[in-house]
């Protein structure tokens, strides 16, 4: 029924869930407390105290689920994931309420029942798992080498980089391409700086590949470590390991 429904809202995919596990417990137990009734006039401290117990509420509570994303087509699962959530509250303890990895300070001592525990973490597992269906963005910072380190360099090629860092700045990644490409050639490729900035804009513009060609070119001609290299070799790597992984989901079969 749900593949006949997917089709006729011509939907590629629809989102299976289901709840493995939810757990919810309530208790109680008494504290003792004191508390200072009068003090010694000299200030030296307390004279009579005041003891008493009061009652302690907690909730636990634990929540998993497994959702999928089931191809309408195939009925091949494109991608998968176990999401669990746990809530812990204790009224005498308001600074230790637990919601899963978040720990708030100073929180309420009014704590959830256990009904709005769990339908607390349900609505979280939602919320998690649609982010990651959202694309959202991922900002880091790049370093740009802006000189080229060869002792035969002309005025006119440095200039050439110059302009073409400025394009990079200015998001114009097809300007400074030609530019690239030309200092490239007027070089023969023997710049690592030139490689490593011309990297940078195949990297900025979505074709890893071709950057981390650049970025091992780059690589290979330096003759010691190059912070701004180094990064962007780990950086490569773990886009195009990213991009990969992302691909065999969406190719499931």
């Amino acid at each position: 029924m749900k593949l006949q429904v997917g089709k006729m809202i011509g939907a590629q995919a629809i989102i299976n869930g289901e709840v493995a596990s939810a757990n919810a417990e309530s208790s109680s137990y008494m504290e003792d407390r004191e508390k200072c009734l009068s003090y010694y006039k000299d200030g030296s401290g307390c004279a009579r105290y005041r003891y008493y117990k009061v009652k302690c509420n907690t909730t636990q509570a634990t929540v998993s689920a497994n959702i999928n994303i089931i191809n309408v087509e195939t009925g091949a699962i494109i991608y998968g994931d176990t999401l669990n959530k746990e809530y812990s509250a204790d009224s005498c303890k308001a600074g230790k309420t637990n919601l899963g990895l978040l720990v708030i300070e100073g929180a309420p001592k009014q704590i959830l029942s256990k009904r709005q525990a769990l339908n607390r973490l349900a609505s979280e597992i939602a919320s998690e798992f649609v982010y990651k269906l959202t694309p959202n963005y991922v900002y880091f910072t790049v370093g740009l080498i802006d000189s080229i380190e060869l002792e035969n360099v002309t005025d006119e090629q440095s200039k050439k980089l110059e302009v073409a860092l400025a394009y990079i700045k200015a998001a114009r990644y097809d300007k400074a391409k030609k530019l690239f490409q030309v200092l490239m050639d007027d070089l023969d490729g023997k710049s690592y700086a030139v490689a490593y900035d011309y990297g940078v804009v195949y990297e900025a513009t979505g074709n890893f590949d071709k950057a981390k060609e650049l970025y091992t070119l780059a690589d290979e001609l330096t003759v010691e470590p190059v912070p701004e290299i180094n990064l962007a070799m780990n950086r490569i790597d773990s886009l195009i390991e990213k991009r990969d992984e992302a691909r065999k989901q969406m190719n499931a079969k």
